[in-house]
């Protein structure tokens, strides 16, 4: 428990400098790094809580986008839709869920895609639960492909989803594959179906 509350001292002198640094800096630099302290700052809030309501992830989401898109330009077109019947504040999900696979798309599909680079996040209402879906149009998923990474952060939000299910009757229901779009180009879609009856806690 000392451990813990010792290891919080690192970010917090770690924010302190950079709102320090943030002071003498021009109005489009500061909005900049304000951005990635507010990305820091809610990571370490998300890397404490299992789960998070739909609104706390999108904001998240919407603060990493904002980021790239300063270094992805006009050309990057992210866009997220959210159905009918679905209330982002009561909707819960595992913290991450779908900031990791936002990210993989970025890095691993678009940066250094030629052309229009598009990125979907769809939330609906299903019959008995809310799918999300990541798809993004940079050429699908490519194993021998130099700027893969190491699924990291896949392969803790899947050990998350396991342990979960294992404590749930209706599970989450996880998919990924590639999908030929509309204008015939190859992308990769990450699928999620969250029951609507499914409980977060580790009993």
């Amino acid at each position: 428990r000392l451990e813990n509350i010792r290891n919080r001292l690192s970010p917090h002198f770690i924010f302190n400098v950079l709102n320090q640094e943030m002071a003498g800096r021009k109005a489009e630099e500061k909005q900049e790094l304000s951005s990635l302290v507010k990305l820091m700052r809610r990571n370490l809030e998300l890397a404490e809580q299992l789960c998070v309501t739909l609104v706390e992830e999108l904001d998240f989401v919407k603060t990493y986008i904002d980021l790239e898109r300063r270094s992805l330009g006009i050309t990057f077109h992210p866009m997220i839709e959210i159905g009918e019947g679905v209330n982002p504040e009561q909707v819960q999900l595992p913290s991450m869920l779908i900031q990791i696979p936002v990210e993989n798309a970025v890095k691993h599909a678009l940066k250094e895609k030629e052309g229009e680079r598009n990125l979907w996040i769809i939330i609906a209402r299903q019959a008995n639960g809310i799918s999300i879906q990541i798809r993004d149009n940079g050429g699908g998923y490519r194993p021998n492909s130099r700027n893969r990474g190491t699924g990291t952060g896949m392969k803790v939000i899947m050990q998350t989803i396991q342990i979960l299910n294992m404590k749930n009757k209706e599970t989450i229901d996880v998919a990924i594959h590639n999908v030929s779009l509309s204008n015939g180009e190859i992308g990769c879609e990450v699928t999620f179906l969250l029951p609507d009856k499914y409980d977060y806690r580790i009993k």
